[in-house]
């Protein structure tokens, strides 16, 4: 947890905008390889999540 707040606070300081895919309820285990590591269906997730907010700040 030490170091997801470290990153939060990174963000909050620059420009960039974090967020922690375990939260947004839109990935499980089974989108990990291991631990760190996405698999195929869980980078197709993570790439259309960011997309979505890609999109969202071209408004």
């Amino acid at each position: 947890m030490i170091i997801i707040n470290q990153m939060q606070l990174i963000a909050q300081n620059s420009v960039a905008q974090f967020f922690d895919l375990e939260q947004t309820g839109q990935f499980n285990d089974n989108d990990f390889d291991d631990s760190a590591h996405l698999n195929i269906d869980g980078g197709i997730k993570l790439e259309n999540h960011i997309v979505g907010l890609v999109k969202g700040l071209k408004k």
